[in-house]
């Protein structure tokens, strides 16, 4: 997901498409709804911002124990990077 704002110091700014950073109250309209769409998506998950750090740092400990698995198979490292490589060629 792009971010669409920065901490900056004490202060939360919107980070535009030209990554200017602007202060809230200098937003467009349009600014304001992109800002409120992705709040609202980001909602819909009814996830806690430290829900969503859990579930991250568990994705890379299920990332981290698939290629330890693999190893142990017999695979090396090398051919774990050839496949995933392959896998990324696909999903784009």
């Amino acid at each position: 997901m792009d971010r669409l704002t920065k901490k900056l110091c004490q202060t939360t700014v919107y980070v535009g498409e030209e990554s200017k950073h602007l202060i809230p109250a200098e937003l467009s309209v349009g600014q304001t709804r992109e800002v409120l769409q992705k709040l609202c998506e980001y909602e819909e998950t009814g996830l806690s911002p430290d829900e969503v750090v859990k579930l991250k740092k568990s994705a890379n400990i299920k990332r981290c124990q698939r290629k330890f698995n693999l190893i142990n198979y017999g695979y090396t490292r090398e051919d774990i990077a050839k496949a995933i490589k392959r896998i990324k060629k696909i999903k784009t």
